[in-house]
């Protein structure tokens, strides 16, 4: 509903799509994996375990809250974006 509210009156034809994707993820992802690695290292010095090398990649593409939700990654909250994204990735089709 945001999404449509902030671009419903743009037209997004094909030579526009990767212009949003741009805009629409390259903001939240950077953002995100800043918040990531603060987090990690917040553990890492609080002697906390991060988990797997597969754990943290799937943190990184925020595929972990689809796999194993009980699982957190190091920045908690990442699994709002997560639940986001395939609307994000969806929305211009």
């Amino acid at each position: 509903c945001i999404t449509h509210w902030a671009y419903g009156d743009r037209a997004l034809g094909l030579d526009k799509i990767p212009q949003y994707y741009t805009r629409r993820l390259g903001r939240v992802f950077l953002t995100a994996w800043l918040a990531m690695a603060f987090s990690a290292a917040v553990d890492v010095a609080k002697d906390q375990s991060l988990g797997s090398a597969m754990h943290l990649g799937l943190c990184v593409l925020f595929l972990e809250p689809w796999r194993d939700p009980e699982d957190w990654c190091p920045d908690g909250q990442s699994w709002t974006i997560a639940a986001l994204l395939p609307s994000w990735l969806l929305y211009p089709w």
